[in-house]
């Protein structure tokens, strides 16, 4: 494998630097010793970058790689690894919730820049099968994802709900072959063990509502809420008997204000 070279695959770029390798293969390594699993998955091995020494470090630790790319995946088959087997699929469409049944799992990949939100909106749906994730983002993403300030969003609110979610490490685009142009970010996830607001998660249909109601106060970022929710009744009656300030912006919401403005809004659709 390590004479292989591939420039790109479906977003892909590839880790080389031994440094940056290494401090990510320990937190993978930490969050091990924090959250015992008996199966790990990684997407996207690549070349192998951080496959290879996690294998040598926990050579009995059973390891499924999730591999969309099927001229490298054929070079994954070749593989005297024991401990790996490979799924050749694209992750954007795996089913999660059948791969995950038999026991919790921990995580971790260099996602792909290109589909990395997408992937990652899927596995977060699972807190109770994943016990950690470390994963790499181009940096933009990542820090959405961290709600940092002037980022703050529904991909942020909506993780952070149900994950407690830290920054690892920053990459340069150095450390890839080939070099992006932008930086990436490494973040470790670990489930909550309840929801910051617990009646998002309480079924389906309050999930879903709880992903319109960000969609919405999202849609129009500088405007008031006010401004957002008066053209949907549902959304009107639920701002106003939350007490929300109706002329706060979504970013602007802590999640006391968010868990009201849920509660109210799912009070009235309830009683739809």
């Amino acid at each position: 494998m390590s004479q292989f070279v591939k420039q790109k695959a479906f977003g892909q770029n590839f880790l080389v630097n031994d440094s940056i390798i290494g401090r990510i293969i320990d937190s993978i390594d930490h969050s091990l010793s924090q959250y015992p699993v008996k199966q790990m998955f990684e997407i996207g091995p690549g070349l192998g970058a951080l496959t290879r020494p996690w294998t040598e470090r926990h050579p009995e630790l059973p390891l499924t790689l999730i591999e969309k790319d099927r001229e490298i995946a054929e070079k994954w088959k070749t593989t005297t690894i024991p401990q790996l087997t490979l799924r050749l699929e694209d992750a954007v469409d795996t089913d999660y919730h059948s791969l995950f049944r038999s026991e919790p799992v921990g995580l971790f990949s260099n996602l792909p820049y290109s589909v990395g939100t997408r992937i990652f909106t899927k596995l977060a749906e699972h807190p109770h099968e994943i016990k950690f994730m470390v994963l790499m983002f181009q940096k933009e993403v990542a820090e959405r994802i961290l709600l940092k300030p002037k980022t703050v969003g529904s991909l942020g609110i909506w993780s952070q709900n149900v994950w407690d979610i830290e920054k690892v490490l920053l990459v340069p685009p150095s450390a890839f072959k080939p070099k992006p142009k932008i930086d990436s970010l490494v973040i470790k996830c670990i489930p909550r063990p309840q929801a910051r607001i617990p009646q998002t998660q309480s079924s389906e249909a309050h999930k879903k509502l709880w992903q319109d109601l960000l969609k919405l106060a999202f849609s129009h970022r500088r405007k008031m809420l006010r401004s957002i929710f008066n053209d949907h009744a549902l959304w009107k009656s639920g701002l106003t008997d939350s007490k929300v300030p109706e002329t706060l912006r979504a970013e602007a919401l802590t999640w006391e204000h968010w868990s009201a403005l849920f509660q109210s809004c799912a009070k009235h659709w309830d009683l739809q």
